[in-house]
Formats: C-alpha cells, structure tokens, sequence
C-alpha cells in the first residue's frame, strides 16, 4: 500500500504554482518598489531644488540690497566701514548670480532670471557711481541721491524679483503634488509587495497544513 497521503501528488503541483505565482509577484513587487522609489527620490529633488533657488535668489538680493546701503552710508557718514560694506557684497555677487543660473532648469524662470540679474547689475553700478562721484564732489553725490535715487530702476528691480519668486513658488508648489503624489503611489505598492509576501506564506502555510491533516487522517485509516 502506497504511503503518500491520498491526492498528494495532485496537491504537490498546485502548491508549487502558487508558490512560483507568489514568488512572480513578489519579483514584480519589488520591482515596483525600487522604481516608485526612483520616481521619489526625483520629485524630492526637484522640491530642493525649487527650495534652493528661492534661498539663493534671496541671497542675491539681500547683498544687492547691501551694496545700496553701504553705498548710502558711505554718502552720509564719509566712514570708510561702510565702502567696505559695499565692496564685500559687490564682490560676491558673481558667485551667488553663478549658483542661481546653475540650480535653474525651467526656461521660463530662466528667461525671467536674466533681465532680473542685469537689473541687478544696473543697480550695483547706479551706487558705485554715486561712490565716484562722492569722491569727487561730496554734495553733488548727495543731491543726485535725492533728486534720483535709482527709483526706476529700483521698482523695475523689485517687481521682477517678485515675477520671478511667484514662478519658482509655482514650480514648488507643482513639484511638491508630484512629490505627495509619489509617495502615495510608494506607499501602495510597498504595500501591495509586502501584501503578496504575506499571501505567498500564508498560501504554503495552508498547503502543508491541509496535506499534514490529509496524512494524519490516512495513518489514522491505516489502523
């Protein structure tokens, strides 16, 4: 009498195809995973990077906004501290234009950022010029300041810091659904992966359970 529990031998296929269907979609869960972790790990760098740019834009109008106050002080109080205000900022200035140019990568806000930066510039040279002229003739510098004081330029300047701010505000805003949307999407299919792991286990586990009653119900016919 053969000692295989009956319909063993027609158990012992279909639990092997459910273990290689278990183990086909744990290969694609996994699969899956690291690609929608790709895809996050993308988006969150696209959210820095719009974070980054707005820091170092700031960081080129706070010096900007340096140079015109050394350059006013230095017309008021003649102190030599406050032409070295100017000249520190001034100096870094080409070094944070380089780090906005170098983060940015939408053409929009590129074509925004250029104008903005030669605006800049104008400006920078706009208080150097009341510096020279300081130099030369003290009132004259004073009274160009008042009668002038770069108005135009000044307002052109701040609306397109801001043109360019709200581009790169809507960018982060864009960028951070697609990040949100991204991360759901890692979270579903962490899920659904470790969700076949589990039926994958569960499935052999009731297999060899059902073929352990099957044998123990075949020695208790036995005697």
């Amino acid at each position: 009498m053969s000692s295989n529990p009956p319909n063993s031998r027609g158990a012992e296929p279909r639990l092997i195809a459910g273990m290689v269907l278990g183990l086909a979609l744990g290969a694609l869960g996994g699969f899956m995973s690291l690609r929608a972790i790709a895809e996050l790990d993308a988006a969150g760098g696209w959210v820095t990077r719009s974070i980054d740019i707005l820091n170092q834009a700031q960081g080129v109008e706070n010096r900007q906004l340096e140079i015109e106050a050394g350059s006013r002080g230095y017309l008021l109080t003649n102190h030599p501290a406050q032409l070295q205000r100017l000249v520190a900022a001034r100096d870094a200035l080409p070094a944070a234009f380089r780090r906005v140019r170098e983060l940015i990568r939408d053409p929009a806000q590129l074509a925004r950022w250029q104008p903005l930066e030669q605006a800049i510039v104008e400006r920078v040279q706009f208080s150097e010029e009341l510096v020279r002229l300081h130099e030369a003739n003290p009132a004259s510098a004073v009274a160009r300041l008042q009668a002038e004081g770069g108005t135009d330029l000044g307002a052109r300047l701040r609306r397109q810091m801001q043109d360019f701010e709200q581009g790169e505000q809507v960018l982060l805003a864009a960028r951070s659904a697609e990040l949100r949307r991204d991360l759901m999407r890692a979270f579903v299919i962490l899920g659904i992966s470790a969700g076949s792991g589990m039926l994958l286990i569960a499935f052999a586990g009731s297999r060899i359970l059902r073929d352990s009653e099957r044998w123990q119900r075949r020695l208790r016919w036995r005697r």
